[in-house]
């Protein structure tokens, strides 16, 4: 289902989300380019901590940050199902992603995670490393145009010499 660029604030994603916690066929959700920031990230955690359907959401482009991350994080440490989610040019920051981090441990299924446009930097960076160690189901992660500098991108490229299934963009 394709929600994308239509101006959809944080109302019209509670009302969404609601509609979508029982759905039974739904698997690809695109609600990318929209104004939802992290209330409405809350409402999407709601439906991916229950839903038993959905394989892929795009939340691209929706000011959520660290606060909806969270949100979003706590719901992947429950789903069974996401294998990819697109969270690029947002305002999540290393504290967001922290959280996330801490979610990767726990989730198995999630295989692309895109991060990119947003504002991760060292510290992030190497909270995803420390989760990448573990979870060996993500194979792709975009931190595409985030402020990474040299530490980061090494802890990083640490685990793709252990790793050569995963691939990782900068």
């Amino acid at each position: 289902m394709n929600f994308t660029n239509n101006d959809i604030h944080e109302h019209g994603a509670q009302y969404l989300a609601n509609s979508l916690q029982e759905n039974k066929i739904l698997t690809i959700l695109n609600f990318g380019y929209n104004q939802i920031g992290d209330q409405g990230a809350k409402y999407f955690a709601d439906v991916l901590e229950y839903n038993e359907t959905l394989i892929e959401i795009d939340l691209s482009a929706n000011r959520i940050g660290n606060s909806g991350l969270r949100h979003l994080a706590n719901a992947l440490q429950k789903n069974k199902t996401l294998k990819t989610i697109h969270l690029g040019f947002n305002e999540i920051g290393d504290d967001g992603v922290k959280h996330l981090a801490d979610a990767l441990q726990e989730n198995k299924t999630l295989i692309t995670l895109d991060l990119q446009w947003n504002r991760v930097n060292n510290y992030g960076a190497q909270y995803l490393a420390n989760a990448l160690r573990q979870n060996k189901t993500l194979t792709e992660l975009n931190l595409g145009y985030n402020p990474i500098g040299n530490d980061g991108k090494e802890s990083l490229g640490k685990i793709l010499q252990n790793n050569s299934e995963t691939k990782i963009i900068f």
